[in-house]
């Protein structure tokens, strides 16, 4: 199992596998494994906008994460109305 536990999209790392540079700001970098569950926990601050485009990149690369993600209901969200408020 591998987790996120804290932070939000403006932390991140970039990992390169087989070739492809792939940068994780919301998702665990564990989904480049293909036996792992990986979990956003409960202290993690997601995105769904950028979420949404980390996934996008997988799914552009083949990486199958069906059914080995995980979003705690504890998890903080944000929209883009959010961020639009914010900075208002």
């Amino acid at each position: 199992m591998i987790g996120r536990f804290n932070g939000g999209a403006n932390a991140g790392h970039t990992i390169i596998a087989n070739g492809v540079k792939f940068a994780f700001h919301m998702l665990p970098c564990g989904l480049l494994y293909p036996n792992t569950i990986n979990l956003i926990g409960n202290g993690v601050v997601v995105s769904l906008e950028s979420l949404f485009e980390e996934l996008a990149d997988l799914d552009k690369h083949g990486v199958d994460y069906a059914g080995r993600l995980f979003i705690s209901d504890r998890a903080h969200l944000t929209l883009k109305g959010h961020l639009e408020a914010d900075g208002a």
